[in-house]
């Protein structure tokens, strides 16, 4: 719209209401701490100074006309690209069904659901009703693989009917005579964020956009992938919309509302879900947080300093190495660090306990991962691309993760120690323990992070023999992020043991 054709004033309310303060922003000015690449405030407008074109993010249109105070003419400039999608070969659950079946007929909006609700299936099937050649958006290579090799599951595919395009495209022995490999596939077409801000062309064709673990879009690079597409259809996918900077509206603004929420209620009903006990394993740690002289001025600690602090103490860690010992005689286990190197020290740590031991991690970190072959854990990050024990080649981050997860399912490893990945793209049904040994950062005053409900709901997905489930959270209850922490997750769990 122009400008020129808003009612007086206008402009300033479409300011206003589509303006939002970044309040980790704030957090981090207020501490004194570094800002790095964040930005004081997001918008889901724009205006060109040239034309006096005004823009306001598609998600937001009933919004909008509330806020101008008039019905808005719309052009419809979305695309499509019709396909005949090949059979599904599975079943949908009742509830899976409707969310699908809802998603489709709304053309654009977000589908909610816990950890194993079968939200990619849900997606896929959306996708599928509309009869959109459809491009998915992830920001790993482990949830890229998680999407392809789901839809060579279900669905009766051809070579050619799906297309890799980044992330897993670099990978030489995956199977490229069934996917196609750099470009788009005949049907669906799976790529990576990072790769989509180089070549955009890829969003072409394309009639339908499904975004997985759609919280995280709240940032640059993913609201370029978002603006740059023209798909009819755009449909997000996630286990919460809960973000500590509270940017939540640059979601729904760009996917707009949530279409449908599958409740645990209705996963429990279907014997989809069991109930995961969180206890809480106390520390006696404490550290000085206040202001003070720190890096040449005056700031509060930052959050990295009281990590590095926490794993350094050995009164916690041997607090954190016992109950890792005791989950895993328990079940199945994976112990969760927020510091790499920590990480590492626990896997070595485990293993020389006698328990079988492997490592699943984000980043760049699988040339340092446990070797395969023989279990050997590095000493150090800066491993090599061959295991310095019996000179195996390291497979790729998301290649060394899936073995692993299938290597727990299997029964052939009972503990796996990971960073990050536990929070994207980590899917095995038999893990009945988790440790949290460092916690994810959080606000004084907020809720539980989307991080520890995404962890809490990996350990909910039913197995055969699996009996209980429990996540072990080492809790600094004498630090008042501690005693915030624990509030927080009594009103999210209901009962903490």
């Amino acid at each position: 719209m122009l400008e020129s054709d808003l009612p007086q004033g206008a402009l300033g309310r479409i300011r206003r209401a589509f303006t939002y303060e970044n309040e980790e922003w704030k957090r981090r000015t207020d501490a004194g701490h570094p800002q790095g690449l964040l930005r004081p405030t997001f918008r889901t407008y724009a205006r060109d100074d040239d034309s006096g074109e005004v823009r306001v993010a598609r998600g937001a249109s009933r919004e909008l006309e509330a806020v101008i105070g008039s019905a808005v003419e719309w052009l419809d400039d979305t695309g499509t690209s019709p396909v005949a999608w090949p059979p599904y070969t599975g079943e949908l659950w009742p509830f899976q069904l409707r969310a699908a079946s809802i998603a489709a007929v709304s053309v654009q909006g977000v589908v909610l659901g816990p950890c194993g609700s079968g939200k990619t299936e849900v997606m896929l099937a959306a996708a599928a009703r509309t009869g959109q050649r459809t491009l998915v958006v992830v920001d790993t290579k482990d949830l890229q693989r998680q999407w392809a090799d789901r839809f060579r599951l279900r669905y009766d595919s051809r070579p050619g009917d799906l297309g890799i395009v980044g992330g897993m495209e670099s990978e030489p022995d995956y199977d490229w005579e069934w996917a196609v490999r750099g470009a788009p596939g005949r049907v669906l077409t799976i790529a990576t964020v990072q790769t989509l801000r180089s070549r955009p062309e890829v969003h072409d064709a394309h009639g339908c956009l499904l975004a997985d673990e759609v919280h995280v879009w709240a940032a640059p690079t993913f609201d370029e992938a978002a603006s740059t597409s023209r798909a009819r259809h755009r449909i997000g996918g996630t286990a919460t919309l809960r973000r500590a900077d509270g940017l939540v509206k640059i979601i729904t603004d760009t996917f707009g509302p949530v279409l449908y929420e599958i409740t645990a209620e209705e996963l429990e009903a279907a014997g989809r879900r069991i109930s995961v006990d969180v206890k809480l394993v106390r520390t006696s740690f404490r550290f000085d947080m206040k202001p003070r002289w720190r890096g040449g001025r005056i700031r509060t600690a930052g959050w990295d300093e009281v990590l590095d602090a926490m794993a350094a103490d050995p009164s916690r860690h041997g607090l954190v190495m016992e109950t890792a010992l005791r989950a895993a005689r328990e079940g199945p286990t994976v112990v969760l660090s927020e510091r790499r190197g920590y990480a590492f020290r626990i896997a070595r740590e485990l293993k020389a306990a006698g328990v079988r031991t492997h490592s699943l991690f984000g980043g760049g970190a699988a040339k340092a991962a446990a070797c395969l072959r023989c279990g050997n854990v590095p000493e150090t990050e800066e491993a090599g691309k061959r295991c310095g024990a019996c000179g195996a080649p390291r497979l790729s981050r998301s290649e060394h993760n899936a073995a692993v997860l299938r290597m727990i399912d299997a029964g052939d490893v009972r503990a796996a120690v990971g960073t990050s990945v536990a929070d994207k793209g980590m899917d095995s049904p038999r893990l009945s323990r988790a440790v949290v040994a460092l916690p994810s950062a959080g606000g004084r005053g907020k809720p539980v992070s989307a991080r520890l409900i995404q962890q809490v709901g990996r350990l909910s997905r039913p197995a055969e023999g699996k009996l209980d489930a429990i996540l072990y959270y080492v809790h600094d209850d004498k630090m008042g992020f501690g005693r915030d922490r624990e509030k927080a997750m009594l009103i999210e769990f209901g009962t903490l043991s």
